[in-house]
């Protein structure tokens, strides 16, 4: 209610516009004021119902939480989605379905979300309890900014900082700027087309955040630690050799040649 209010008074962000950005565009909603975080989660029962408790425990009015289940088969991920669906909370719902890969997962999601908002968390992450009252606080006021996110605390084998900013050309570009527990407008989701789901074998995040940009899509960063990131050295993205990065990296080069032509020069220096 207290966001709501603020709605008339929504100003816009004042961002760093270097010569050749792409015009902003902003996205509108008609859907459902409230947040939808989506849970993707592929045989990682260990750490699902940490992360369903971090969403619940930010205590909005407007939320619900889905789990997306990727085709898991082992009994103990069915024991914690079972665990999950009987503990009955109305606004949590687990979603079942055949193995395709974790952008099909969040897509799946986001389709089934049924708020303004959508927000992602990764089964071995964390929020801290005021990351989406923040993010949606800063939605509200700043009608053209589409993405919210911010920096994040490493946790397990590592203990450093992810320091994250606002999305830009050219660095978008060179490295990923976020990583994927963020909080968007789901018509801007929509209007991206979602996330490619032929690239179930990582970097499919820093893909959608390229073409978010490319359209008009604004995002900005929160320079406080609200996130905790798991480090753990058996996860997809530390599985992933230094080839198979660098063929992935290539492969969204090529899908965006215009963009890398335009700013070779700020890329290579």
């Amino acid at each position: 209610q207290r966001m709501r209010g603020r709605e008339s008074a929504a100003s816009e962000y004042r961002f760093f516009a270097p010569s050749g950005t792409p015009p902003e565009r902003c996205f509108n909603s008609k859907d459902p004021y409230g947040v939808t975080v989506v849970i993707p989660h592929y045989e990682n029962a260990t750490w699902l119902e940490g992360a369903v408790e971090s969403a619940v425990a930010c205590n909005l009015n407007c939320l619900e939480v889905l789990v997306v289940d990727d085709g898991s088969v082992s009994s103990e991920s069915h024991r914690v989605l079972d665990n999950i669906e009987f503990n009955g909370l109305p606004h949590v719902r687990v979603l079942r379905g055949t193995h395709a890969g974790l952008p099909a997962a969040r897509n799946r999601g986001v389709e089934e979300a049924r708020t303004r908002y959508i927000a992602f968390l990764d089964a071995d992450d964390r929020y801290e309890a005021i990351f989406l009252q923040r993010s949606l606080e800063i939605l509200e006021r700043h009608k053209n900014v589409s993405l919210v996110y911010s920096w994040a605390q490493y946790v397990g084998v590592n203990n450093s900082v992810f320091p994250a900013w606002d999305l830009s050309f050219p660095i978008l570009l060179l490295q990923n700027q976020l990583i994927p527990a963020c909080v968007m407008r789901r018509e801007a989701y929509l209007q991206m087309r979602g996330m490619d789901e032929s690239m179930v074998d990582g970097l499919e995040d820093w893909d959608a955040w390229i073409r978010f940009f490319a359209i008009g899509g604004r995002g900005v960063a929160i320079a406080e630690c609200l996130v905790r990131y798991t480090v753990r050295s058996d996860s997809m993205y530390q599985r992933m050799t230094d080839e198979q990065w660098a063929y992935l990296a290539e492969t969204i080069r090529d899908k965006y040649p215009g963009f890398y032509a335009d700013y070779v020069h700020e890329l290579v220096m």
